[in-house]
C-alpha cells in the first residue's frame, strides 16, 4: 500500500525555512582562482605581498572547462518521473493541492497526463532545492 502524503510533503512554492537560502551560492571574486600570493623581502627587512598571476595556458584551459561544464549542464534532460506507477490516491491529491482543471471522476490515464505534463512545467531553483536538501539532511527530517 503506498504512503499517504500530506499536503505539506508536496512543494507548493512557498518560501524556505532557512532565512536566506538562497544567499549560499556566492559569486566568485574577480581574483583568478589559480593566482597565489607570494611573500618577499624587501631590502629594508619587512615582508612584501604581491599576486602571481597564472599563464595564459591555465587561463585557457580553465575557461574552456568552465565552457566545457555550461554545455554538459545545459545538455543533461530532466528526470522524468514513471507516474503511471503512483497510486490514485496521490494523483488525486497531486491533482488537489495543485489545482489542476481535471475532471472529478476522470480515469487514471487522464490524472498522469494531467500531472505530468503540469510537473513538466514546474520551474525548479536549483540553489533553493539544494539548501532545502541539506537543510533536510542536517535536521534528519527525512527519516
Amino acid at each position: 500500500m503506498p504512503a499517504k502524503i500530506k499536503p505539506s510533503q508536496i512543494h507548493t512554492g512557498t518560501p524556505h525555512p532557512i532565512a536566506g537560502a538562497s544567499k549560499i551560492v556566492k559569486s566568485y571574486s574577480s581574483a583568478s582562482p589559480n593566482s597565489t600570493k607570494v611573500s618577499s623581502k624587501t631590502p629594508n627587512g619587512s615582508k612584501s605581498l604581491s599576486k602571481s598571476t597564472p599563464s595564459s595556458k591555465s587561463v585557457t584551459k580553465s575557461t574552456t572547462k568552465l565552457a566545457n561544464k555550461a554545455n554538459i549542464k545545459q545538455d543533461i534532460d530532466p528526470v522524468k518521473l514513471d507516474f503511471h506507477s503512483f497510486g490514485m490516491p496521490l494523483l488525486r491529491k497531486y491533482k488537489q493541492v495543485y489545482k489542476l482543471n481535471v475532471k472529478a471522476r476522470a480515469s487514471k490515464d487522464d490524472l498522469v497526463l494531467a500531472v505530468n505534463s503540469h510537473h513538466d512545467q514546474l520551474p525548479v531553483d536549483e540553489v533553493d532545492t539544494i539548501a532545502r536538501f541539506l537543510f533536510n539532511i542536517r535536521n534528519k527530517r527525512h527519516l
